[in-house]
């Protein structure tokens, strides 16, 4: 008796498991409609531009009798607002150090990846708005930073 219980209350929680997939993930898929666009991944009106100019990183070489690679990379940031903007501008050297430290001590076969330079601009925006929220004096979520951009990511094998 125990067994036959034990199977049923497996196969209701299988079914209500298959149930749940399908209502969740399949159904929206298959239905042919959009998804709902959320308000957050708007880039508004307000958000303004900096560009932190161009910068040339030495890249570390594993062969000492092969000359060694440059990366020359431009980022632009995309700011919230304009007090964000100046937030940005007011401590643009901890910015611009910040950037140079996640380009960095790159291989020139790590570059190559598209990845890699994905995971720059990722980390480049969660440490900018780790950064603004310590420079506010009073928290603000509107303040922050919505996009980090390479405006230029070229590699010069010498």
């Amino acid at each position: 008796m125990k067994t036959v219980i034990t199977m049923l209350i497996v196969a209701i929680v299988a079914a209500g498991a298959g149930i749940a997939v399908y209502a969740l993930v399949l159904a929206p898929k298959l239905s042919g409609e959009a998804p709902p666009e959320h308000p957050k991944d708007k880039i508004p009106h307000t958000a303004k531009d900096i560009d932190f100019g161009e910068d040339v990183i030495t890249l570390p070489q594993t062969d000492p009798n092969i000359p060694a690679s440059l990366l020359l990379y431009n980022i632009s940031m995309k700011c919230a607002d304009e007090v964000t903007l100046k937030l940005v501008e007011e401590d643009k050297a901890y910015f611009k150090e910040m950037l140079a430290d996640l380009h960095r001590y790159k291989k020139r076969e790590e570059l190559d990846d598209p990845v890699v330079k994905e995971n720059i601009k990722k980390e480049a925006l969660k440490k900018a708005n780790e950064r603004l929220e310590k420079l506010q004096v009073e928290p603000n979520e509107e303040v922050k930073v919505l996009e980090v951009a390479h405006t230029k990511f070229m590699v010069a094998d010498q």
